[in-house]
């Protein structure tokens, strides 16, 4: 019976958290001088399940390609938090934890800034994307 009700309250809760999906380009980002890779070049594409997932690839600012896959939570008036694992630099698989706040632009297209800071270095990315 406890394992019913955990069931029916994880089936009525999951529309509360749908989100929409969409695909994206990452376009550009900015670096604080005092990053080592500061190609702010950054072309790639992604897609963004209804439930959050996210996976992409993009040429990273080292100049590699880079794959990632990633959860972003529900937004909030724009926000929302985005973690996952990203290859291509340093580590094999890199941990990745950043805030985005999406708005609309043009006829349903909408802009998205993620980016972070820490040790003194901070990274802003643009990204566009599209529902669907």
């Amino acid at each position: 019976m406890k394992t019913a009700i955990v069931a029916l309250a994880a089936m009525l809760a999951v529309p509360c958290f749908a989100q929409e999906p969409a695909f994206g380009l990452h376009l550009t980002t900015y670096h604080s001088p005092n990053i080592d890779c500061g190609n702010g070049k950054n072309p790639g594409i992604y897609a963004r399940s209804s439930f959050g997932l996210v996976v992409g690839t993009y040429y990273n600012s080292c100049e590699r390609q880079s794959e990632y896959i990633a959860y972003r939570t529900p937004e909030w008036k724009g926000l929302a938090l985005q973690v996952g694992g990203v290859t291509g630099y340093v580590e094999k698989v890199t941990p990745l934890a950043f805030p985005t706040y999406r708005f609309h632009v043009y006829d349903g297209y909408r802009a998205m800034i993620s980016g972070a800071s820490r040790n003194e270095r901070t990274v802003v990315h643009l990204s566009v994307e599209k529902p669907f």
